[in-house]
């Protein structure tokens, strides 16, 4: 299922951290996943290295696919990388990891390999973003990848500001 292509591509390490992990038959499907959302190649690449060290890691932490989730993820990025001893450089920045672990979690919900998100938005709260969303697409022209980083933060805001009120914007310019 893996892609002889990609993997050879990739440095020995990466390859022995997929190994034989959980993560190991959706390096393709990652790979290209990223590229149909716009990634460059060099992008797709990092980004699956930095899915390499989290299956690497992750594989003495979980037996099935079905355990991956964002705490999980959260707990790679918080108490692995700060004092990560995997590689001779120490990658320890959470930027790219994160970016990389949250697309790979798309990907398998898309696939329905594990299972959709808990956290509930609520109603008031998904009107906005739907309308912000069409505002993204129609007059901005955004790319679905884009759309998605800025309905990210967008949602994070609203659930800080607004999480049991209606959204009210006029008065507050």
């Amino acid at each position: 299922m893996t892609s002889p292509q990609i993997l050879s591509q990739l440095s020995a390490k990466t390859r022995t951290w997929f190994g034989s992990t959980v993560l190991n038959p959706y390096t393709d499907g990652y790979f290209a996943f990223l590229l149909k959302r716009g990634y460059t190649r060099s992008t797709a690449k990092y980004y699956l290295r930095s899915v390499a060290h989290f299956a690497y890691w992750s594989s003495s932490q979980v037996n099935a696919i079905e355990q991956l989730n964002e705490e999980l993820i959260e707990t790679f990025l918080e108490r692995h990388l700060p004092t990560c001893q995997c590689t001779a450089r120490g990658a320890r920045s959470k930027v790219n990891p994160r970016a990389a672990l949250r697309h790979l979690l798309v990907l398998l919900r898309l696939q329905q390999v594990i299972a959709p998100r808990l956290t509930q938005i609520p109603a008031h709260l998904t009107a906005e973003l739907m309308a912000f969303d069409q505002y993204l697409t129609d007059v901005r022209g955004l790319r679905a990848s884009t759309r998605q980083t800025q309905l990210n933060h967008t949602h994070g805001l609203l659930r800080s500001q607004f999480s049991d009120t209606r959204v009210e914007l006029a008065g507050s310019c």
